[in-house]
């Protein structure tokens, strides 16, 4: 359950069940496409000066060493690291 402008209370709920969620998944052996989407939706944290969703580069790099992510979901994450590299080099440039 993810909203667009969240409170802060709303940001805190969903950091909570993340959390739960997380830990659930992280207990299982391995994962299919559908749980390691779940996982991904773990990652995701508010960024109020983006208006948007995204996962950060520690959540990103806990994903890619995670031994159950299925191979199919690898691209995904290279992606999601490439939008994030691309942000931060908007915003470096932006700032210099």
């Amino acid at each position: 359950m993810f909203f667009l402008n969240p409170d802060p209370a709303q940001i805190a709920n969903i950091k909570a069940m993340q959390k739960a969620r997380l830990a659930q998944l992280n207990e299982l052996t391995s994962w299919n496409a559908e749980d390691f989407d779940a996982a991904y939706s773990c990652y995701l944290i508010w960024y109020p000066e983006k208006n948007e969703w995204a996962a950060t580069g520690e959540g990103l790099t806990e994903l890619v060493t995670n031994p159950r992510v299925p191979q199919t979901k690898l691209e995904l994450i290279a992606k999601a690291f490439r939008k994030l590299l691309r942000n931060r080099a908007y915003t470096w440039n932006r700032e210099n």
